[in-house]
C-alpha cells in the first residue's frame, strides 16, 4: 500500500488541511502541538475506524459538530493479478447529544462507489490490505500497529509488556495462535469422543442377549404359523357348508315370496272391492241430494216470475245488454265526480299560492335591507389589500435582520472563544518550563515573544468584540419596531379575510334576491291563470243521473237471479245425468274384482305346508352359522398371537440392527480417537514448534542485525529469549532494560519494532502493507553519532514510502521530502 493524499476536516488541530504523500522518506516537521501526530491518527481512523486508543472524542475538534477523513491510497487489485487499484476511504464523525458517534462512510475502488457502515467498511479495508478477517472484530488493528506504524507512547511499551500477554499478541500476528486454537479444539472434541465411546458401549452390552432371544422367538413363530394354517382350513370347509344351506334356504324363500305376492293381490282386490262399495253408496246418496236440489231449483223459479211478471223472457235473453247500459250510466257519474273533486283542489291551490307571495315579499324586503351595506365593506376592504400588499416586503426585511443578529451572534461567539483560547494559551507558556517533546528549557525571550503577540491578538479580539455588541443592540431595536408592524399588518390580514367572506355572502344574497323576484312573478301569472279556467259543477244533473243508476241496478238485480235460477237447474241435471252413469259403470268393476278373488284362493290352499320346511331350514342355516363363528373366533386368537409375535421379533430384529450400528460407530470412534490423540495433535504441535523456532529465528537475527547498526558497541548486545522477551548484555553480564541509557532504549525499540516489521511482512504473505513504514519520533534520546546511523537505516529498509516524525533538523538531510506543519490562528496550516 502506498499513501496518496490525505483530507482531514476538524480533526484534531486541524479545521481543513489537504495533504500529499509523495513516494520515498517524507519527513513531518513542525512544533509541539503543529498536528504531526493528528495526521497520522487520522490516517489510522480512514483505515479502521475508531477502536481501543483511538475515540472520536480524540479525533473531533472540540468547537465542531462534524468532522471527516478522507484517505487516497494505491493497492494491488484482489481480483487481478499485477496490478494496482486506486482506492479512496471517507469516515465522518458528528457531536450528539449522547457523545461523539461515527457516521456511514463510503469507499471508491477503481471508480466504483460503494457506501456503508464503520464496521463494514473496515471489514472490506481489511479484505483490501490483505490482513486475516478473523481480526476484523479485535478492538486493535494488531497487524497495522506492529508493521505500519506504532505511536510514539507505545514505541517502548511492547519490550515492557508482560511476557505471556506478549507471547499471545505474536501469536495471533503470525497467526500461530491457530495452532494452539486447534489443540484446544481437538482436546475438547476427543473429550467429547470418550463421553460418546461409553455411551455407545453401554448401549451394545446387551447385543449378545438379544440375538439368543431373537432365535428362542424364531422357533416359536414356526410352530404357531402350523396352527394357525389348520384352523384357517377349518374356517374355510365350514364357510363351504353355510353356503349350500343359504342357497337351499332362499330356494324355499323364492318360493314364499311368489305365495305372498299372490296373498297381498287378493288383499289388494278385496280392498278395491270394498272401496267400489263405498263409491257406490256415496254415488247413490249424492244423486238423491240432486234430485232434491233440482226440486228446490223449479220451486224458486216459479216464485221469481210470479214478483216480477213484467219481465219478459226477450229481457232475460238481453241480459248482458242491460248489464253494459248500467256501466255507462256509473262512467257518467263518476266523470262528473272527478269535475268536483278538481274544482275543489283548484281553490286549495289558489289558497297555497296566497301564502307563497305572502312569504316571499317578505324575505325579499329583508334581503334588499341587507344589501345597502355592501358598497360601504368594499371601500373597507380596499383599503385593507393596499395595507396588507406591504406585509410580503416588511417580512423579507425581518429575515434579512434576523440572518444578520445571526451572523453577529456567531461573530460574537467566535471572538469570545478566540478571547478565551489566546488567553488560556497565554497562561500555558507562563507556566511552561520545559518543552514537553525534547524535555529541553524554553527560553524566557522565547516564551515573552510569544506572551507579547498573545497579549496584542487578545486587545484585537477585545476592541472587535465591543464594536459587534454595539452594532448588535442597534439591530435588536430595528427588529423589535420591525415586528410591531409586521404584527399590525397581520391583524389587518385576518381582518380582510373576514371582510372578503362577508362580501361574498351578501353577493350571494343579491343573486338570491333576483331569483325570488323570478319566482314570485311566476306565482302570480300561475294564480292569474287558475282564476280564469276555473271548474263549475251542476249538482242538480249529477242527483238525476245517480237516481237513475239506482233503478237500473235493483232492475238488474232480479233478472240476474232469473238467470242464475235458471242455470243451476240445468247444471243440476247434468250432474245427475253423469252420476247415475258412473254407477253402472262401479258396478260392472264390482263383478270383474269378485271373479279374480275366487281364481286367488284356489291357488293359496298348498301356501301352509311351505312354512314349516322353512322354519326347518332356517334352524339348520343358524347352527351352521354357529359352528362358524366358533372357528373364525379360534382362527382370529390365533392370528392375533401371531402378529404379536412377529411384532416381538421385528422389535428384537430392529433393536440388534440399532445395536449394530451403534457398535460399528463406536469401532469408527475409537480408531479417530486413536489417531487424534496420537497422530493429529502430536503432528500439530511439531508444527508449531517449527513455525515458532522459524520465526525466532529470523527475528532474532534481524533484531541482533538492527541494534548492531544503530549502536557500535560490541560490549553491548541484545537477543530473543524462547518467550520472545529481550536479552540484553552488557560486558558479557545480563542487565535490564531500564539500566540503559535514553538513547539505546530507543535504539532496542527500533531495532525490535523494525525485526518485528520484517518478520511479519516475510511471514504473512497476503498483507498488502509491506511496502510502507511510519516512524514516530524514532530518534527520541539519540546521540549525533546515532543520528548518522539513521540515514543508514533508512537506506537498508528499502521501502517504496518511509513516513517520518521528527524534531531533529538533522534527519531533514535523510529525507527526499518534507511536509511543513504550522499552528496558525484557526488551527493547522500545511505547507508542502
Amino acid at each position: 500500500m502506498l499513501l496518496r493524499s490525505l483530507k482531514l476536516e476538524n480533526i484534531r488541530s486541524h479545521t481543513r488541511s489537504t495533504i500529499t504523500f509523495p513516494k520515498g522518506k517524507v519527513l513531518l516537521q513542525g512544533d509541539i502541538g503543529s498536528g504531526k501526530s493528528s495526521v497520522l491518527l487520522a490516517l489510522e481512523f480512514a483505515l479502521f475506524g475508531t477502536q481501543q486508543g483511538l475515540s472520536g472524542a480524540s479525533l473531533l475538534r472540540h468547537d465542531a459538530r462534524e468532522g471527516s477523513v478522507e484517505l487516497h491510497v494505491v493497492l494491488p487489485s484482489i481480483t487481478q493479478q499485477n496490478i494496482l487499484q486506486e482506492i479512496i476511504i471517507k469516515r465522518t464523525l458528528k457531536r450528539t447529544k449522547q457523545g461523539i458517534a461515527q457516521e456511514a462512510g463510503y469507499l471508491i475502488a477503481d471508480g466504483m462507489k460503494t457506501d456503508g457502515t464503520a464496521i463494514e467498511l473496515k471489514a472490506k479495508m481489511y479484505e483490501l490490505l490483505g490482513y486475516p478477517l478473523d481480526l476484523v472484530s479485535k478492538t486493535k488493528s494488531l497487524l497495522y500497529r506492529y508493521t505500519v506504524y506504532t505511536p510514539q507512547e507505545e514505541m517502548k511499551a511492547i519490550l515492557t509488556q508482560d511476557p505471556e500477554l506478549r507471547l499471545n499478541i505474536l501469536r495471533k500476528l503470525f497467526g500461530i495462535d491457530r495452532y494452539k486454537q486447534m489443540k484446544d479444539n481437538i482436546g475438547l472434541y476427543t473429550k467429547e469422543m470418550r463421553t460418546e465411546i461409553r455411551i455407545l458401549q453401554a448401549k451394545t452390552e446387551d447385543l449378545e442377549l438379544k440375538k439368543d432371544a431373537l432365535r428362542v422367538e424364531e422357533e416359536k413363530q414356526k410352530t404357531l404359523q402350523q396352527t394357525v394354517n389348520q384352523a384357517q382350513h377349518r374356517v374355510q370347509e365350514q364357510k363351504q357348508k353355510l353356503d349350500e344351506q343359504k342357497k337351499r334356504k332362499e330356494q324355499i324363500e323364492q318360493t314364499i315370496k311368489n305365495y305372498q305376492e299372490q296373498e297381498k293381490q287378493k288383499a289388494m282386490i278385496q280392498t278395491q272391492i270394498e272401496e267400489k262399495n263405498r263409491v257406490l253408496i256415496k254415488e247413490k246418496n249424492e244423486q238423491e241430494i240432486l234430485k232434491k236440489t233440482i226440486i228446490a231449483l223449479h220451486r224458486k223459479k216459479g216464485m221469481l216470475q210470479d214478483e216480477e211478471p213484467f219481465i219478459a223472457e226477450e229481457l232475460l235473453q238481453q241480459r248482458e245488454a242491460f248489464e253494459q247500459q248500467g256501466a255507462i250510466k256509473e262512467q257518467d257519474i263518476q266523470h262528473l265526480q272527478q269535475q268536483a273533486q278538481l274544482a275543489v283542489a283548484q281553490q286549495e291551490k289558489i289558497r297555497a299560492l296566497n301564502r307563497a307571495l305572502s312569504q316571499l315579499k317578505s324575505e325579499m324586503d329583508q334581503q334588499e335591507q341587507e344589501l345597502t351595506m355592501l358598497d360601504e365593506k368594499k371601500q373597507e376592504l380596499a383599503e385593507l389589500t393596499r395595507l396588507v400588499q406591504e406585509l410580503p416586503q416588511r417580512e423579507g426585511e425581518q429575515e434579512k435582520l434576523q440572518q444578520e443578529l445571526q451572523h453577529h451572534a456567531l461573530r460574537k461567539n467566535e471572538l469570545e472563544i478566540f478571547l478565551n483560547e489566546s488567553r488560556k494559551k497565554q497562561q500555558y507558556i507562563e507556566e511552561l518550563d520545559a518543552c514537553p517533546t525534547c524535555l529541553q528549557s524554553v527560553p524566557s525571550e522565547h516564551k515573552q515573544r510569544i506572551k507579547a503577540s498573545e497579549a496584542e491578538q487578545s486587545a484585537r479580539y477585545e476592541e472587535e468584540l465591543k464594536t459587534w455588541l454595539v452594532q448588535q443592540q442597534t439591530l435588536q431595536q430595528t427588529m423589535m419596531h420591525m415586528n410591531n408592524r409586521i404584527t399590525e399588518l397581520r391583524q389587518c390580514a385576518l381582518h380582510r379575510g373576514k371582510l372578503q367572506t362577508e362580501i361574498v355572502l351578501l353577493e350571494r344574497v343579491h343573486k338570491n334576491l333576483e331569483g325570488k323576484k323570478v319566482l314570485y312573478q311566476t306565482y302570480l301569472d300561475e294564480k292569474d291563470s287558475l282564476a280564469k279556467n276555473f271548474i263549475t259543477i251542476n249538482q242538480e244533473e249529477l242527483e238525476k243521473k245517480q237516481k237513475s243508476l239506482a233503478y237500473h241496478r235493483q232492475l238488474l238485480k232480479r233478472i240476474q237471479e232469473i238467470g242464475y235460477v235458471k242455470d243451476q237447474l240445468q247444471e243440476k241435471q247434468e250432474q245427475l245425468n253423469r252420476r247415475q252413469k258412473e254407477e253402472q259403470d262401479v258396478v260392472q268393476e264390482i263383478a270383474e274384482l269378485e271373479k279374480q278373488k275366487i281364481e286367488l284362493e284356489k291357488i293359496l290352499v298348498a301356501y301352509s305346508g311351505l312354512l314349516e320346511q322353512y322354519s326347518r331350514e332356517k334352524q339348520q342355516e343358524e347352527e351352521e352359522q354357529r359352528i362358524l363363528k366358533h372357528h373364525e373366533l379360534e382362527y382370529a386368537r390365533l392370528e392375533k398371537d401371531r402378529d404379536a409375535l412377529n411384532k416381538v421379533i421385528e422389535q428384537l430384529n430392529h433393536e440388534i440392527q440399532t445395536k449394530e450400528a451403534v457398535k460399528q460407530k463406536m469401532e469408527r470412534l475409537q480408531m479417530l480417537h486413536h489417531w487424534m490423540e496420537e497422530v493429529l495433535y502430536t503432528m500439530i504441535t511439531t508444527m508449531e514448534k517449527r513455525r515458532m523456532a522459524s520465526i525466532h529465528q529470523s527475528f532474532n537475527y534481524l533484531l541482533r542485525q538492527w541494534f548492531m547498526m544503530l549502536i557500535e558497541d560490541e560490549l553491548l548486545q541484545v537477543s530473543l529469549q524462547e518467550d520472545f522477551s529481550l536479552r540484553v548484555e552488557q560486558n558479557g553480564y545480563e542487565t535490564e532494560l531500564d539500566h540503559l541509557s535514553g538513547g539505546e532504549k530507543t535504539a532496542v525499540a527500533l531495532a525490535y519494532r523494525l525485526a518485528l516489521n520484517r518478520v511479519i511482512n516475510d511471514m504473512v504473505s497476503t498483507i498488502n502493507t509491506k511496502h510502507l513504514i511510519i516512524l514516530d519520533e524514532p530518534t527520541d534520546g539519540f546521540s549525533s553519532e546515532q543520528l548518522d546511523k539513521m540515514r543508514e537505516v533508512l537506506d537498508q529498509l528499502n521501502m517504496e514510502q518511509i513516513i517520518l516524525v521528527s524534531h531533529e533538523t538533522k534527519i531533514e538531510g535523510f529525507v527526499d521530502h518534507m511536509i511543513r506543519m504550522n499552528k496558525g490562528e484557526h488551527g493547522t496550516v500545511v505547507d508542502g
